[in-house]
């Protein structure tokens, strides 16, 4: 594979891997919300109307013991804000080695750098890539399907607007 193409693929992947942190962030920021309202919820209505639940106390402590089992639970069930924040830092990653790419890409294409240039230029940024593999394979250990299908059609659109206009 010459290098013309391996830039344009690894230039994709970034994208990609841009949009698809960008969307599990959301995706995760939005559950953990709705997550924490549920919690105080089901908190709060079990300190708050303790008389009620003189009528049906199995019913309350069965609440009570939920919320608080889903409490203890919640690292595995949805990413809680420190996950959150290396998503973020994985998106701020790619989105900065994308940009390498790019300007790698224009300038090979434009025959302002050699090819022997650009394979080194290239094997330089791809040697960066190491120092968020680590985050990466400890935050995203699942990738969802819809969210890994959106980031694709969103990579797609955005090259496609990007390099065919």
């Amino acid at each position: 594979m010459d290098i013309y193409h391996r830039i344009w693929l690894e230039l994709s992947q970034a994208k990609k891997n841009e949009i698809f942190a960008s969307l599990l962030a959301m995706r995760q920021r939005k559950y953990l919300n709705w997550f924490n309202i549920f919690i105080i919820a089901t908190s709060t209505t079990g300190a708050m109307s303790w008389k009620v639940w003189d009528i049906a106390p199995v019913i309350a402590s069965a609440i009570i013991a939920i919320s608080s089992l889903l409490k203890q639970m919640q690292n595995n069930i949805i990413f809680d804000e420190d996950k959150i924040s290396k998503l973020i830092a994985i998106q701020n990653f790619y989105s900065e080695y994308y940009n390498k790419l790019e300007r790698l890409f224009y300038n090979y294409y434009n025959n302002k750098i050699t090819e022997f240039e650009s394979a080194e230029k290239f094997y330089e940024i791809k040697d960066s890539e190491s120092e968020i593999n680590q985050t990466v394979n400890e935050t995203i250990i699942e990738h969802p399907k819809k969210i890994t299908e959106q980031s694709e059609r969103e990579m797609q659109n955005y090259l496609t607007n990007l390099f065919n206009s």
